[in-house]
């Protein structure tokens, strides 16, 4: 059975390599959003079953035989041949067939920077003997979006343009939709892009495909030149709850010491240092990584290397070596994500 993925669905792919996981930070989250936003927009006028599907066939007759999925759900199942079927998409890789469509696109964007960037949360235990707190990093981008349409002639391209600057323009004011926002949390993050008033469309231009002139596209480029995002995204933030010993660390009575315990989150994140605790230790042990190539302990602190597990060792640092007096261990993994 597949799964209906919810109205606010955004898409994101996955990671092509390590490097791209690593470095997939809340800026680049925020313009997959503002992108994201803007095609959800968009689909609820192409959509047959969209929001405003009945006022866009009102207002624009001319656009009503563009929909996203010419198939009509009745017995049999046919296609309806009134209707063209347009792609919509952020990407061209997004593009299950060639035209008509519509691409979005960012052409450049100027983060503002403030001294709310970061703002911290209210810290509260968890059941992992850490204590959480959430920091908010927030970003707010000025930029502008590019929406190019395509069809095979120019007439077509001509209609699907002007139409756009009417769902971008007079509708958008119609619908409240000058502001975008989810309809649920995804992730407790919370944002919203703000469209502009104004709009411009370029001219029509026919480009050619391959080699042969008579295989051509017309396309169009609306732009959106003061798009604004304005959002926040969560990070989870962990510290040791310190806990004093029933006994004094130097009572030489072992009987009388309490076990040593490591206190840690697991996994941690490959790029970020996580802080850890070890409680009841003895005066003269020594914390170590038993496997420096994914790890190494730097005072109470994991310094992550590359993805794998690894063991804290807990030992006596009078002997060391194949005999070593091990006092705790604890596993701890190295996770992308």
């Amino acid at each position: 059975m597949v799964a209906t993925k919810p109205p606010d669905f955004i898409f994101k792919d996955v990671p092509r390599s390590t490097a791209s996981a690593v470095q997939d930070v809340a800026f680049e989250e925020s313009l997959v959003l503002v992108k994201s936003a803007i095609q959800h927009y968009l689909n609820q006028f192409f959509d047959k079953n969209g929001k405003y599907r009945r006022l866009v066939e009102a207002v624009c007759p001319t656009v009503g035989q563009f929909v996203t999925d010419v198939r009509v759900p009745r017995p049999g199942d046919y296609v309806d041949p009134t209707t063209y079927k347009i792609q919509i998409a952020r990407l061209w890789q997004g593009l299950k067939q060639r035209l008509p469509c519509i691409i979005i696109s960012e052409t450049g964007w100027n983060r503002q920077g403030s001294l709310t960037d970061i703002s911290g949360g209210i810290s509260v235990p968890g059941t992992d003997g850490m204590q959480h707190s959430p920091l908010w990093i927030s970003n707010f981008l000025m930029g502008s979006i590019d929406i190019l349409v395509g069809s095979q002639d120019e007439h077509t391209t001509g209609q699907i343009a002007s139409q756009l600057i009417n769902i971008l323009g007079p509708l958008r004011e119609l619908t409240k939709s000058s502001i975008l926002q989810p309809t649920t949390p995804t992730g407790g993050s919370t944002w919203e892009v703000r469209l502009p008033m104004n709009q411009t469309i370029g001219s029509r231009e026919r480009l050619n495909i391959g080699d042969d002139p008579i295989d051509s596209i017309w396309s169009t480029t609306i732009s959106l030149d003061d798009v604004h995002f304005e959002g926040a995204t969560p990070i989870d933030m962990t510290a040791v709850v310190p806990t004093e010993p029933d006994v004094s660390p130097n009572d030489p009575l072992d009987d009388n010491f309490p076990d040593t315990e490591i206190l840690v989150s697991s996994p941690v994140k490959l790029g970020r240092a996580q802080p850890f605790r070890v409680m009841n230790a003895r005066y003269n042990a020594i914390v170590y990584s038993d496997n420096p190539a994914v790890a190494i302990i730097k005072g109470e602190t994991i310094i992550p290397r590359r993805v794998g597990t690894f063991n804290i060792v807990v030992a006596n640092g009078n002997t060391i070596g194949l005999s070593a007096t091990i006092f705790a261990t604890k596993e701890v993994a190295i996770s992308l994500i």
